[in-house]
């Protein structure tokens, strides 16, 4: 990986990439300072091979005994940096993600992120022209991801602007993908209800509208109750107060309403049975 050549430190990149698969031989990897040369390689101006040092780098942070290390060279820096390179191909983008989701589940990989580029970089990606379903599921997989802490939560709500708000509505209507529509309906509703967010939601209340009836519609529990969440938070607004007021949703959001108490008197109608009876 340390040779003058890029082209085959990016080949001893795959080469190691295969073999990292096993435990033994990441913790050799991580005593022979592979990290130098890993991030000469995502400097590269050329994508190919900035990819096959992520692919590698992924791998490692796959591992969460590697994680600390990773972060304390200062890896999320080099991931957020590239996520604002307008040439950065999906691959790159998608083992950024990867990066960033499981740095950030150790115990200092929030606040890492925190003081990184990376939240702003993932915001931005959601703007590149022409990236597939695919790409874009791990982005808004990674932002959702991020926004279960409450300080990178508050960091999204105040830097998202009306453009990615935009996008990310658009993606929660689209329905040829309905775990894209999820996640990006899911980061909107973890946004702090703030005057700004509701300022930069309220030209989009009608389309919301539309996909939160579909979300209440479905049979998968998860979407009725991201519905659910998303209207309660929404209510705060007397604007869309005002639209929900005798509209389709409301009728369908009485409706779950209903199905919901029903099955609750149902499941009453059970004797719970003891743990004893369970595991005698």
């Amino acid at each position: 990986m340390s040779s003058s050549v890029p082209k085959n430190s990016a080949q001893a990149c795959r080469c190691l990439q295969s073999l990292s698969e096993n435990a033994l031989m990441q913790e050799q990897l991580m005593e022979l300072d592979c990290l130098l040369p890993l991030k000469a390689l995502l400097t590269s101006s050329t994508p190919v091979w900035t990819e096959s040092a992520l692919t590698l780098l992924s791998t490692l942070s796959a591992h969460p005994p590697n994680n600390d290390i990773l972060m304390s060279e200062g890896l999320l820096n080099e991931v957020g940096q590239l996520l604002h390179h307008p040439r950065s191909s999906s691959g790159i983008i998608t083992h950024c993600c990867k990066i960033i989701t499981d740095l950030c589940s150790s115990n200092t990989g929030a606040q890492a992120v925190m003081g990184s580029l990376c939240l702003p970089g993932l915001l931005s990606v959601l703007l590149l022209p022409a990236l597939s379903d695919e790409t874009l599921l791990h982005v808004t997989s990674c932002l959702h991801h991020l926004t279960t802490w409450d300080a990178l939560r508050a960091k999204l709500s105040a830097t998202v602007t009306p453009e990615q708000m935009l996008c990310l509505v658009k993606l929660s209507g689209q329905m040829r993908s309905s775990q894209l529509s999820f996640n990006s309906a899911a980061i909107i509703s973890q946004l702090e209800m703030t005057d700004e967010i509701l300022h930069l939601l309220r030209p989009h209340y009608t389309d919301m509208s539309k996909y939160l009836l579909i979300f209440l519609q479905k049979k998968d529990i998860r979407f009725q109750q991201l519905g659910i969440v998303t209207i309660f938070n929404l209510r705060k607004d007397g604007d869309f107060s005002s639209l929900l007021t005798n509209s389709e949703l409301e009728v369908q959001l009485w409706k779950v309403h209903a199905q919901t108490e029903e099955t609750r008197q149902l499941l009453q109608m059970i004797q719970p049975l003891s743990p004893t009876s369970v595991n005698p």
